[in-house]
């Protein structure tokens, strides 16, 4: 999945599937920010100069957390994408085919 700089969209939606599925908010943080690490990732004064985005990935991960303020990031990740009309069946089918189940 991508967007035409391969960030933004497809970072928010990489975010929400992975935090859907339980991956740690460091691990979270560190792929989100590896789309802004090439020279099409910046948003700089020139596609040349680099801009960390830690404050984006703060602001977007405490928005998502407040769907579910005492529940885990999974938890609101869920809560979120029932909000926008993703619906219990598509999540556990998600959360199926992207997790293994021991």
């Amino acid at each position: 999945m991508h967007c035409s700089l391969g960030r933004d969209r497809t970072g928010t939606l990489a975010l929400l599937i992975n935090g859907l599925c339980g991956v740690g908010q460091s691990d979270l943080f560190l792929d989100y920010e590896l789309s802004f690490l090439s020279e099409v990732g910046s948003t700089g004064d020139s596609l040349t100069t680099p801009v960390m985005v830690g404050n984006n990935f703060a602001t977007m991960y405490d928005e998502i957390q407040n769907y579910a303020p005492s529940g885990s990031f999974a938890d609101a990740c869920e809560a979120f994408m029932l909000s926008i009309g993703i619906t219990q069946s598509e999540i556990d089918t998600i959360r199926s085919v992207l997790t293994e189940h021991k």
